[in-house]
């Protein structure tokens, strides 16, 4: 079997936690000996030991890490952020790590010299592979002073939702007040900066009297929120869930499924987990949601609630294009989006160097 160790710096589950639970739901337990390292007090622990997984809480330094990875003796170090457990695995001789790059700025400019060879002598020290998860990543990564050899692109992926039947659908809408007749659209994401709720929330009250069958929905907990709910007084379209810990019924009642994010997106999960149950994604331009959206969504400018207001108000009036694009979403999701496929390209890169450290 292929030892492989993980080591993610979340103490909350954001992205880059959901993804790995998302790995290690589908990881082939045959080929491969798994444990995960986590910060002291992270809410993936319970999660992670759930599923029968060896989990570790450290304080992620270089001291503490060491003798954890040198007890494990892994095959491949497989980094979330974390920069000082590749360079534990280095010294304590591990021949590969990996490390999957969650975020990229999308305003990013070219470093100055200095760093890019900085940076270069890192990676080339202590990083074996590095994981883009959006074709943009890539680009930014060499930008950055990684050469594009050492990339490989890996689209995250999600579990498919349970699709609710019509009348279970009909009856989530009613729970949360909403009729058949309503057209729901939906954002789902951290109350956070550069996630753009504020141009869904502008969206809303240009869409309230305009068309007032069109009901807003922002999901998630953030620092953001009561700024948030102060801008959004007034709006009788638009409500607040808060935090949701399963968001499968959601997903399932809504039309379009909106990104608003205007400084770093890769391949959003909550993107991949709407058009799951055909949740139309409609998507700022930013990072790599234009190609999530590519044949089965609609992209607007960043920043620019009118021109996001104007493309929900038009779907909203247009059956067939809804129809035609809510098969199309599905239907991308189950070619190129679920965490089999993301699971099953990472683990190819596992035996890869595996088969390379043997040579």
């Amino acid at each position: 079997m292929i030892k492989i160790l993980h080591v993610i710096s979340d103490r909350n589950i954001g992205g880059a936690g959901r993804l790995l639970l998302n790995l290690l739901k589908e990881a082939d337990r045959e080929k491969f000996d798994i444990s995960v390292i986590l910060p002291y007090g992270s809410l993936l622990t319970p999660k992670i030991t759930e599923m029968g997984i060896k989990a570790t809480e450290s304080d992620l330094s270089i001291r503490s890490l060491y003798k954890v990875i040198k007890r494990k003796n892994p095959d491949i170090v497989h980094t979330h952020a974390a920069p000082t457990a590749r360079v534990t695995a280095r010294l304590c001789g591990v021949s590969s790590t990996v490390n999957t790059k969650h975020c990229a700025n999308d305003n990013a400019i070219k470093h100055p010299f200095y760093k890019r060879v900085a940076v270069r002598l890192f990676d080339s020290l202590f990083t074996t592979c590095t994981v883009a998860t959006a074709d943009y990543v890539k680009e930014v990564l060499a930008s950055e002073g990684i050469p594009p050899r050492k990339t490989e692109i890996i689209i995250n992926g999600s579990i498919p939702i349970n699709e609710l039947s019509k009348r279970e659908r009909a009856e989530a809408r009613r729970h949360l007040g909403y009729s058949e007749g309503d057209f729901i659209v939906g954002i789902v994401a951290r109350l956070e900066v550069g996630k753009g709720q504020e141009y869904f929330i502008k969206a809303a009250e240009i869409c309230q009297n305009k068309a007032p069958n069109i009901k807003f929905l922002v999901v998630g907990g953030g620092s953001m929120a009561d700024e948030l709910k102060a801008m959004a007084k007034g709006l009788h379209n638009l409500k607040f869930l808060g935090f949701v810990e399963n968001v499968g019924e959601i997903m399932n009642i809504l039309d379009a499924n909106v990104n608003c994010s205007y400084i770093s997106e890769t391949s959003s999960l909550s993107l991949s987990e709407g058009m799951s149950v055909g949740a139309i994604p409609i998507v700022s331009d930013c990072g790599g949601n234009k190609f999530m959206a590519k044949g089965c969504g609609i992209v607007f400018p960043k920043q620019d609630a009118h021109t996001l207001a104007g493309a929900i108000i038009s779907l909203s009036k247009d059956s067939e294009a809804q129809k035609r694009l809510k098969s199309s979403a599905k239907e991308r999701f189950f070619k190129e989006f679920t965490a089999k496929a993301m699971t099953k390209r990472t683990e190819d890169l596992y035996i890869r160097l595996a088969k390379k450290k043997n040579k």
